[in-house]
C-alpha cells in the first residue's frame, strides 16, 4: 500500500514539474503585447479618392486601411475586405448613434480610453487591429 501511495505522490509531483516547466516556456514564447481600446461615438466616416477609411471617434479622424488594395497601416497588415467589413460596421454604428471600440496596436499600453486615445494626430495611422460596435 505504502509503494503505491508513494508511486501516486511521485506521479503527482512529476505532472506538477512538467506542466510548470511547459507553463514556462509557453510563456516565453509569446510576444509582449498591451494594445489598447479607443471608445466612442463615431462622428464621421467615410473614403477619401485614394480608398483610405477614415472614421472619427474622439478629437481627430484617423487614417484606419484601404478599401482598394491589401495594405499596411502603423505596422498592422489590413486587407481591403477587412477594410470594407469596417467601413460597414462604422457606417451603421453612426447611422444607429451607436458607439464603437477600435482597437491599436501598442508594446506599451493597454486599457479602454487610455489618454493616448486623445493624443493620436490628424489623419496618423495608428496601426488598427479591431473595429467593434458597441451596444448602447
Amino acid at each position: 500500500m505504502r509503494s503505491v501511495i508513494s508511486r501516486v505522490r511521485l506521479t503527482r509531483r512529476l505532472n506538477v514539474q512538467m506542466f510548470s516547466a511547459v507553463v514556462a516556456a509557453w510563456s516565453l514564447a509569446l510576444p509582449a503585447f498591451a494594445d489598447y481600446r479607443c471608445s466612442g461615438a463615431i462622428s464621421d466616416a467615410g473614403v477619401n479618392s485614394s480608398g483610405d477609411l477614415y472614421a472619427n471617434i474622439g478629437p481627430a479622424p484617423w487614417a484606419l486601411c484601404s478599401v482598394s488594395v491589401d495594405t499596411t497601416y502603423g505596422g498592422v497588415a489590413i486587407s481591403a475586405a477587412t477594410c470594407k467589413s469596417w467601413f460597414a460596421l462604422l457606417v451603421a454604428a453612426m447611422h444607429a448613434g451607436s458607439s464603437v471600440s477600435i482597437t491599436i496596436v501598442s508594446s506599451t499600453v493597454m486599457g479602454t480610453n487610455p489618454s493616448q486615445c486623445g493624443t493620436i494626430v490628424i489623419w496618423s495611422t495608428p496601426g488598427v487591429l479591431y473595429v467593434d460596435s458597441l451596444a448602447n
